[in-house]
């Protein structure tokens, strides 16, 4: 999972592989779909398909305040990304997401409430693997900001304990609230071994005001 900054304005988007197969009459990834916000303003998840062309840099038609997914939506032979896609503002920052070598969906843990929406967060799913064996464990954070101000802090929402083979599920039955404009983030604390991979997924439904 990759914990990426928030940046401050809208940026142009620049999107480009490490691979020239990753075009859009290549073996790899030929489209690829964005999910995220154009604006502040925005009252709903904005998308955006743009046609690969390898590792020359393809440039997304609008500017994007965030970024929240880049996924794979048609390949070639290959039946999926060939290398490393990078969706970054340009020119070189930041990096918005990465879709690492063959997994399709890009790997950031960081999301946007959409202007006069609440999200509600009804589960989050963990799990941590490694070769080190199950008794790994990490310590991870829900972290949430209002963006009231324009260097709001941070604050620490949940904290979750995770084991090596074991899929954590924190359910919440009446609802995790987050209010419009807010960023949210889960963040790595500290694990007991740097040899793993940590995947989360949060399950959550937008709202109306």
């Amino acid at each position: 999972m990759l914990l990426l900054a928030f940046p401050d304005s809208s940026n142009n988007i620049e999107i480009f592989s490490n691979n020239n197969n990753d075009k859009i009459n290549g073996n790899g990834a030929r489209k690829i779909k964005i999910y995220g916000l154009k604006t502040k303003q925005s009252v709903h998840i904005d998308t955006e398909i743009i046609n690969m062309n390898g590792k020359q840099k393809v440039y997304l038609a609008d500017t994007w305040w965030r970024i929240h997914k880049a996924e794979v939506i048609t390949a070639g032979n290959h039946g999926t990304n060939i290398s490393k896609i990078t969706v970054r503002g340009r020119p070189n920052s930041p990096n918005y997401c990465t879709i690492q070598q063959s997994d399709t969906t890009s790997t950031s843990g960081v999301f946007t409430v959409p202007a006069y929406k609440q999200l509600i967060i009804k589960k989050i799913m963990l799990i941590l693997a490694t070769k080190k064996g199950d008794r790994v464990h990490a310590n991870i954070a829900l972290n949430v900001r209002d963006n009231e101000y324009n260097d709001s802090a941070f604050i620490r929402k949940k904290n979750f304990n995770i084991q090596a083979g074991i899929m954590a599920n924190f359910n919440y039955d009446a609802g995790l609230i987050i209010d419009e404009g807010s960023d949210i983030k889960l963040t790595v604390i500290e694990t007991t071994e740097k040899d793993c991979v940590i995947s989360g997924e949060i399950e959550y439904f937008l709202v109306s005001k």
